[in-house]
């Protein structure tokens, strides 16, 4: 791996899939085994599709087949890459660094009531 996306894997481990969440204002529910289940962004729906494996780092969605792991999500939600392959420049973990120096961290409350 090169310099640039090693430094971003190193920032992403940061991150929190709730703080990611949040960021993006996508609610979600957390299950006792602590997979994260949300309304996914990629399209609409009304129950949560899309699950996320905070242990793993990886996420899917059974609605879209949307999947892979967190850089792979902040690549897509948060630096405004599609699902194609990309290659990342200092551009993006400066991106990276300001988000998490700005947005706050997740609290009880930021985990919104799905109705489920």
């Amino acid at each position: 791996m090169d310099v640039l996306l090693n430094e971003l894997h190193r920032l992403a481990d940061h991150c929190s899939w709730e703080m990611l969440l949040v960021a993006i204002d996508r609610p979600f529910r957390i299950r006792s085994t602590g997979v994260l289940d949300v309304l996914c962004p990629e399209h609409g729906e009304k129950t949560p599709s899309l699950h996320l494996w905070p242990t793993s780092g990886r996420f899917y969605c059974h609605g879209c087949g949307w999947s892979g792991n967190k850089i792979d999500f902040i690549a897509q939600q948060l630096l405004g890459y599609d699902r194609t392959p990309h290659l990342f420049g200092a551009r993006d973990v400066e991106k990276l660094r300001e988000f998490l120096g700005h947005v706050p961290s997740p609290s009880n409350s930021a985990q919104l009531e799905l109705g489920f």
